[in-house]
């Protein structure tokens, strides 16, 4: 009956506490990798073909201004703040690249943005097909990315707080 009720006692608070070491608000961490991996698989017209994937993220202004904008449309400002910081950092880290402030790539106005060609889960991309200006991912890819970075998560709580009761 004791270690019944420590695990009531204890297992809320060590649930608490993981929520909480895991919560990283405003900051929505999931959103903005939903954009960056959905987006990810795309090459661009701006950016040398035989170069990596990676180093195109942090050096492509088309690459750049397409994951701005899915993060600013999709995420929320808080959350494209955050994001951009963390990708300026990682870009820096790795290439020794600084990246332009938002204003400067994505300040584009909602008809254009529209006009934009939108990414479906299934189209060809790659070295066939450079695009030659910002693109988005389709609302419904985009999901697919979210829901596939989310269950892991709720995966995670879910062995978590099955382990501690």
């Amino acid at each position: 009956m004791k270690a019944s009720y420590a695990a009531l006692v204890v297992g809320p608070v060590l649930l608490t506490a993981h929520l909480g070491c895991c919560s990283d608000e405003p900051f929505n961490r999931t959103c903005a990798e939903s954009c960056q991996n959905a987006l990810s698989p795309i090459l661009f017209a701006d950016f040398s073909h035989n170069r990596t994937y990676e180093e195109q993220h942090c050096k492509s202004n088309l690459s750049l201004a397409s994951t701005y904008l899915c993060i600013d449309l999709n995420c929320g400002v808080s959350t494209r703040a955050v994001a951009l910081q963390r990708m300026n950092s990682s870009c820096r880290t790795q290439y020794n690249a600084s990246l332009p402030e938002f204003s400067h790539l994505a300040n584009y106005t909602s008809e254009e943005i529209s006009l934009f060609a939108r990414v479906h889960r299934r189209d060809a991309l790659g070295p066939q097909q450079p695009w030659r200006e910002p693109v988005l991912p389709a609302p419904e890819y985009f999901h697919v990315w979210l829901q596939t970075l989310v269950r892991p998560e709720r995966m995670t709580l879910f062995f978590f707080v099955f382990a501690v009761f």
